[in-house]
């Protein structure tokens, strides 16, 4: 009898196998019912009981009995079994900031654009359909307040496997929704709300200023002065509105790659971001800059700063949280 049977055992293929040997196998309990089972001719994997069900005629016995003779040889296989699918489980990581952390911003940058070329089709895809929940989440009067990082959590996270040089599948980007909906939720409340209180106290210091100063400089105040003023309190705003966004990305992932609670995520988030406090403050103003310099290209080019921002802040929490060999590649 030829050995042309192959089974699966543990997500590992076995065989191949003759069809007596097969069966001892299930007869001993080495296989079950449900184990898939494969021969050449076959198209996909099936379970055993569906080609070998007990109470009908084994496939072997149900072959033609006319008087033309045995059917011809069949020729060699030529193929192999198709692989059979075996996903690994999603393992947490220890939360933990780096004893050695130190966010290298120009070095991220390079990092991040690499990665977004890597894939380009793939990660712009994801990018896409991001902004599209966001935007019907926007149209639906759904406060952003506390959905945004949900939304986009499962795009960072996708990304972060790709830098790691895992696999990443479309369904990634729903992760924010299917684990720590709940946590990523307070984790944007937290850093939303003190970021729009920081833009509201910081554009009325700038308008109040300007002013004030106007009124007691006159001409001179409106030539050199409020320009230096507004031209400050611009860079505060982004630079704060970015900062509070690093800070909630950043606990995003540690929810999402450590399975931690909003809590615990941002106490080392804001631990990572004070001990680095002028770094992240320096690279949460790029970012916005280098994301508000796509308009120059009109939508297109905030789709490609947009996403190489998000590359680049992958890298910044892979030098404070990552493994040392990911966070230095």
């Amino acid at each position: 009898m030829e050995a042309n049977w192959f089974y699966e055992s543990e997500g590992q293929q076995r065989g191949p196998l003759t069809e007596d040997d097969l069966k001892e196998r299930r007869q001993s309990n080495a296989i079950t019912d449900s184990s898939l089972i494969w021969k050449e001719g076959m198209a996909q994997w099936a379970a055993y009981s569906s080609i070998f069900p007990s109470e009908k005629i084994p496939l072997a016995e149900q072959t033609s009995t006319s008087g033309d003779g045995p059917p011809p040889v069949p020729a060699q296989a030529s193929t192999y079994p198709p692989a059979v699918t075996y996903k690994e489980p999603f393992v947490p990581r220890v939360a933990k900031l780096r004893d050695d952390s130190a966010p290298r911003i120009w070095s991220s940058l390079g990092r991040g654009w690499r990665l977004m070329f890597s894939d380009f089709g793939p990660h712009l895809g994801y990018s896409l359909l991001t902004g599209v929940i966001a935007g019907i989440a926007m149209q639906l009067a759904i406060p952003l307040l506390f959905l945004m990082f949900p939304i986009v959590g499962g795009c960072y996270f996708a990304f972060l496997k790709k830098a790691r040089g895992q696999p990443a599948e479309l369904t990634d980007i729903f992760e924010g929704f299917k684990r720590r909906f709940g946590d990523l939720a307070v984790v944007n409340l937290a850093t939303a709300i003190p970021g729009l209180v920081f833009a509201v106290l910081i554009l009325g210091l700038m308008f109040g200023g300007c002013a004030y100063l106007t009124e007691q400089t006159g001409n001179q105040a409106e030539e050199i002065i409020i320009p230096l003023v507004i031209f400050g309190g611009a860079f505060l705003l982004f630079a704060f509105s970015g900062f509070f966004y690093i800070l909630g990305t950043l606990a995003t992932m540690l929810c999402l790659d450590c399975e931690i609670s909003a809590g615990e995520a941002l106490k080392l988030a804001m631990a990572a971001c004070f001990r680095h406090f002028f770094r992240i403050l320096m690279f949460s103003f790029l970012m916005v800059l280098v994301s508000n310099l796509g308009l120059i290209a009109i939508y297109i080019g905030v789709v490609i700063t947009s996403l190489w921002s998000m590359m680049a802040t992958i890298y910044i929490y892979e030098d404070l949280f990552g493994d040392e060999g990911t966070a230095k590649a």
